[in-house]
């Protein structure tokens, strides 16, 4: 009887082995999908490292861009400063060439009246030279009387001093006239 308690011990200890072992592996299976999902969460973790990484490098990229932007925009601004300085510098000018122009025009008016008033001048030359010619010929120094109005000579061909002198003013009258 001893022998089949010890055989029936031994059948207990094996089958409490057997059930150890069984435990053992069930662990050694908990471990390995313990190891598998500590795996699976470094995966995940990695994969959400590399999520957080890409986003950053997004971020940046668009404070790139805005950067980017508004250096972009401070040259437009720049652009159109200089775009209305030129716009001023054109309308200064617009209007200087106006002045000019205006002073011209009072240039012009004022040679306008210069020449009206040469024309005026030489009218009256005119009218004085042929005043002048009139009285000249019609009065001439060698036809002046003298105290003496008779000839020294009687000759019945030649006029006399008044007569001579009076022809020679009205054919010097009639050239006179025709070259005015």
């Amino acid at each position: 009887m001893q022998n089949a308690r010890c055989k029936m011990q031994d059948a207990r200890c094996k089958m409490q082995d057997a059930r150890c072992k069984m435990q053992n592996a069930k662990c050694k299976m908990q471990n390995a999908k313990c190891k598998m999902q500590n795996a699976e969460c470094r995966m995940q973790n990695a994969e959400c490292k590399m999520q957080n990484a890409r986003c950053r490098m997004q971020n940046a990229k668009c404070k790139m861009q805005d950067a980017r932007c508004r250096m972009q925009n401070a040259k437009c601004r720049m652009q159109n400063a200089k775009c209305r300085m030129q716009n001023a510098r054109c309308k200064m000018q617009n209007a200087r060439c106006k002045m000019q122009n205006a002073e011209c025009r009072m240039q012009n008016a004022r040679c306008k009246m210069q020449n009206a008033k040469c024309k005026t001048q030489n009218a009256k030359c005119k009218m004085q030279n042929f005043a002048f010619c009139i009285s000249h010929f019609a009065f001439p120094w060698w036809a002046a009387r003298d105290s003496n109005p008779e000839p020294f000579g009687y000759e019945p061909i030649a006029l006399t001093v008044e007569l001579a002198a009076r022809a020679t003013v009205n054919y010097t009258m009639l050239r006179l006239r025709r070259h005015v």
